[in-house]
């Protein structure tokens, strides 16, 4: 409701949530990463946000729901099939690293969360 309120009495303003709505750390897109054909005579901009519904690539879903965050632009050094990272843990970006194994254990550690 807040959020339809916002864009319909500012119809001008820049399109971004409120600030109390708006994301700041990234999002696990996915568990497992995702295994991709690159070229490599194109660029590539890897969702960093978590957002995108396009994933692993950017669909500019960051602009409004996580705009402190920006996506990684690539060009791969020669055409391959690579596995993107989905957690967004990855200390290789885009490429991962084996980090969402560390993610599934840490929340297969932690209790649930009670609201």
């Amino acid at each position: 409701i807040i959020f339809l309120f916002f864009f319909f009495l500012c119809p001008n303003s820049k399109q971004t949530l409120p600030p109390c709505l708006q994301s700041t750390e990234r999002v696990v897109a996915a568990r497992l990463p995702y295994r991709v054909k690159l070229s490599a005579e194109k660029r590539y901009a890897w969702c960093a946000c978590g957002h995108s519904k396009k994933q692993p690539f950017c669909d500019g879903a960051h602009k409004v729901k996580a705009p402190s965050i920006s996506p990684l632009r690539f060009s791969p050094d020669k055409t391959k099939t690579a596995m993107l990272c989905a957690c967004k843990e990855t200390k290789n970006v885009p490429y991962c690293d084996g980090s969402h194994f560390k993610e599934v254990q840490k929340s297969q550690l932690m209790p649930p969360k009670i609201p």
